[in-house]
C-alpha cells in the first residue's frame, strides 16, 4: 500500500496534484526567506486584468485560480498563491506590490519532497533568468545555476523561463530514499 502511494506521488500527475494541493488557512505558514503575498492597492488598480492573466496557478477541480478578477478588482486566493511575483511585474500601474523576504528560521522537521530541481551544468548558460524568476530565492547563478533544495518549493517556474531545453529538470526522488525520508519525518513528527 505504501509502495502504491509512493508510485502515485512520484508520477507526473501525482507530483502535480501534491504540489497543487490546497492548504488550509490555519496551517499555512511562511517558509523562511520567502516572498510575502502580493498586496493590491485597489485605489491604483485600473481593472485591466493583466495580473489574473499572468497568474500561472489556474483554477480547476472546483478550486479558484490564485488571482482572479471581480468587479471591484483582483482577488488573491492566498491558499493557492505560489508567490511568483508575475502579477507584480505585469501590473501597468504598480498597484500590486510584493512583500519583503522573511528571515525567520524555525527549527522544524520538513516533510520530504517527492522530487528535486536539477541543473545540468554542461547545458546551463548562466543567463540568470531562473534566479530572477524564482519566488523562493532558491537559485543562485555564478557561472551556472545552483539550487538550494531547502528553499526550493518545486513550483517549476525555473523550468518555464529557462531558454535552454533540458538545462533544468524536475527529477523524482528515488522511491527507496523517499520511503526512508518519510519514515524519518513521521518519527520526528511524533517525537516533537
Amino acid at each position: 500500500m505504501l509502495q502504491d502511494f509512493l508510485n502515485h506521488i512520484l508520477s507526473r500527475e501525482g507530483s502535480k496534484r501534491l504540489l497543487d494541493a490546497h492548504t488550509s488557512r490555519e496551517i499555512m505558514q511562511r517558509p523562511p526567506r520567502f516572498r510575502d503575498f502580493p498586496d493590491v492597492d485597489l485605489d491604483r488598480c485600473i481593472l485591466c486584468g493583466a495580473c489574473a492573466d499572468a497568474c500561472p496557478v489556474e483554477g480547476r477541480d472546483g478550486c479558484p485560480p490564485a488571482m482572479e478578477m471581480s468587479e471591484e478588482g483582483p482577488v488573491l486566493h492566498k491558499e493557492r498563491c505560489i508567490r511568483c511575483g508575475l502579477c507584480v511585474e505585469v501590473c501597468p500601474t504598480g498597484a500590486i506590490e510584493m512583500g519583503t523576504l522573511h528571515e525567520e528560521v524555525e527549527e522544524r522537521v520538513q516533510p520530504p519532497k517527492p522530487a528535486r530541481i536539477v541543473v545540468d551544468s554542461d547545458l546551463c548558460v548562466g543567463c540568470g533568468k531562473c534566479e530572477s524568476a524564482c519566488p523562493s530565492d532558491a537559485i543562485t547563478v555564478e557561472e551556472t545555476a545552483e539550487v538550494d533544495e531547502e528553499r526550493c518549493v518545486l513550483c517549476e517556474v525555473c523550468l518555464e523561463v529557462c531558454p535552454v531545453a533540458g538545462a533544468i529538470k524536475l527529477v523524482p526522488t528515488d522511491t527507496d530514499e523517499l520511503v526512508k525520508r518519510w519514515k524519518e519525518y513521521l518519527e520526528a513528527s511524533l517525537r516533537g
